[in-house]
């Protein structure tokens, strides 16, 4: 079972009210992230750095990895 499956198979056991509140949560993070997305593209400049932030995770440049462990530990690389 995918986790897609997962989240349906726990959704559908969850009573009707739950449900709803889950639907609106849902809802409020998806116009969180459009507000973001707005956010980010409302100057040239964080445009362009978006996009090519975009580029490079796609073409697999400039990328820093950092291991879940060291992230929770603030162990980050000086970049």
């Amino acid at each position: 079972m995918n986790l897609k499956e997962k989240l349906i198979s726990v959704f559908d056991q969850l009573p009707k009210n739950k449900q709803e509140e889950v639907v609106d949560f849902a809802n409020y993070l998806e116009e969180l992230s459009l507000n973001a997305t707005d956010y980010l593209f409302s100057t040239e400049a964080n445009k362009k750095h978006l996009l090519k932030a975009i580029e490079n995770i796609e073409n697999g440049e400039n990328l820093i990895e950092i291991s879940l462990e060291d992230l929770e530990k603030g162990n980050l690389p000086n970049v």
